[in-house]
């Protein structure tokens, strides 16, 4: 009898403890996948709001230029100078009272072309339009450029062209938190 009841308890139903950890591990494994693929698709999606936002603003700049007798908008000189023209992060962040004006026509401008829809952009990253001297490997020399500077995640790659520009270059800031696109809007040599 007692044989008859080792017999049966071997036979009950029930997991042992190697089963359980294989399942557990099989488990994990698929979450990793699931968190790293979650991550790139909120990337991604980052990076195609970033880019249709941009191309919203050189649209509205380049309606700017239209309208101002084929110019854009010259670079404030406060202390130091810098060559940013405009910057935009959703509304008019901006850091000195120069460009948060221009920041905020611009921004106008582009509310009335999509008839007074918000212009959210993912914080915290943000559009500037910016004149400079860059290298330009197109012509091999130093030119003047307006480009757009669009900032998206450091896991994404920098779009070819947004609304007629065409990619200058990339950087990642210090601390890779975002990438720097600079797009060419026009340039003179």
């Amino acid at each position: 009898m007692f044989l008859r009841f080792a017999l049966d308890r071997r036979r009950s139903p029930g997991f042992t403890i190697v089963e359980l950890l294989i399942v557990i591990v099989v488990i994990a494994i698929l979450a990793a996948i699931a968190i790293v693929s979650y991550n790139g698709v909120q990337d991604r999606t980052k990076a195609t709001q970033m880019i249709s936002v941009a191309d919203r603003y050189i649209k509205a700049l380049n309606l700017y230029r239209a309208v101002n007798n084929n110019a854009y908008p010259i670079p404030h000189m406060d202390n130091p100078p810098t060559s940013r023209i405009a910057c935009f992060s959703g509304i008019d962040d901006c850091h000195t009272s120069d460009d948060a004006t221009l920041s905020a026509q611009l921004l106008a401008g582009v509310r009335t072309q999509m008839s007074g829809a918000p212009l959210p952009l993912p914080t915290p990253y943000q559009v500037m339009f910016v004149q400079a001297v860059t290298y330009d490997s197109a012509v091999n020399a130093n030119v003047l450029h307006y480009y757009i500077l669009l900032q998206i995640p450091p896991s994404q790659t920098c779009p070819n062209a947004i609304a007629g520009t065409r990619f200058l270059n990339s950087s990642l800031d210090g601390n890779g938190t975002y990438r720097s696109c600079r797009m060419a809007m026009t340039s003179t040599v």
